[in-house]
């Protein structure tokens, strides 16, 4: 099995490469705009912007996260044509660009990756086609790295905004107890702490509810690989957030919610260790009304032989909670090694 998933991911690490080494990488100080979870198509004159091919663009990256508790799309997408993006330089700086031209006289139809263009950080994604027939055989062979070099590109623009707020008591915090460098914003504190484990937690108080984003890290002794099974991930989840994360209600506590969505897990490679795993999913109150979003990463921590679980979940009852989790998540991937340990 780890021979089949390594496999996988050496798959797809090659068809984001193909797509992200064309034209890589062209300087520009100006910083990107738009919201976050948001894709302008710049839609060629030729083919307008009710065309199929931009249809299907839509659908696919409009379509609903399977792992929230509401409906809310993976992105908002603006649709614009060719000719507004060429009369309005502010279009060009947005931050995700996916552009369509349709050329009959192109020799072949392609697609290209490009980054920081017009403005940094941005990803400009960029389908040429000489006919209409070529664009789901591209669509269909890359959709999925494109759709991913869209989220990275997000998380690096969350992760800029944060290195601008941090909080230096709040990393060294977690320095000293777990041997990571990870910025925490300003904003956060402390909710609860021990010798293996840390919650910090951050709210905002709105007209009708609360919205309450937490971070927690704990560490257990790493004795052998099926701690990383899923069954095993969502144990230790649970067995920490029934010590420590209480509801409102008196002998209430946070669960994982298992009864209409199972958490995903899937393995990446791109983290701070070459392997963890990943798990989205949802979190409920054991007794009490509450529930929400969460992701998580668990690794093995090269120095100290722990393993390391980082999670951020959210409470923001009727309102979207696509685009604050994905603020958490850009804080949590974002995670290094000291180059000498803390502690010992």
């Amino acid at each position: 099995m780890k021979r089949q998933l390594t496999l996988l991911i050496c798959i797809a690490a090659a068809l984001i490469f193909a797509l992200s080494s064309c034209k890589d990488d062209v300087p520009s100080a100006l910083g990107s705009t738009g919201k976050t979870n948001e894709i302008i198509i710049v839609a060629s004159n030729r083919i307008g912007m009710n065309h199929p091919v931009v249809d299907t663009l839509k659908e696919y990256f409009m379509q609903y996260d399977t792992q929230l508790p509401q409906l809310e799309s993976l992105y908002d997408v603006i649709v614009v044509t060719d000719k507004e993006f060429n009369s309005q330089s502010t279009i060009h700086r947005h931050h995700n660009l996916l552009i369509v031209n349709y050329d009959p006289s192109l020799e072949k139809s392609g697609v290209t990756s490009r980054k920081n263009v017009w403005a940094q950080p941005q990803r400009v994604i960029q389908f040429n086609l000489n006919s209409d027939a070529d664009f789901q055989k591209l669509f269909d062979t890359h959709k999925s790295s494109i759709l991913q070099l869209f989220d990275e590109n997000e998380l690096i623009r969350a992760q800029d905004i944060t290195e601008f707020g941090k909080s230096i008591g709040l990393a060294d915090e977690v320095y000293k107890q777990f041997d990571i460098i990870m910025n925490i914003p300003a904003g956060f504190s402390v909710a609860k702490k021990s010798s293996d484990f840390i919650w910090f937690k951050q709210t905002r108080h709105n007209e009708k509810q609360d919205m309450i984003a937490s971070i927690m890290i704990w560490k257990r002794p790493y004795t052998t690989e099926l701690q990383f099974s899923t069954d095993s991930i969502i144990n230790s989840r649970n067995d920490v957030a029934k010590k420590y994360v209480e509801g409102s209600v008196p002998h209430s506590y946070m669960k994982t919610a298992t009864s209409y969505i199972y958490p995903q897990t899937e393995v990446i490679s791109n983290y701070v260790t070459d392997f963890a795993i990943e798990t989205r999913g949802l979190w409920e109150m054991q007794g009490d009304f509450m529930g929400g979003a969460f992701i998580s990463y668990t690794f093995a921590h090269p120095y100290t032989g722990q393993l390391i679980a980082i999670e951020a979940f959210l409470y923001n009852p009727n309102n979207p909670k696509r685009p604050l989790l994905r603020q958490l998540e850009s804080i949590i991937r974002n995670i290094k090694f000291p180059d000498k340990p803390a502690t010992t």
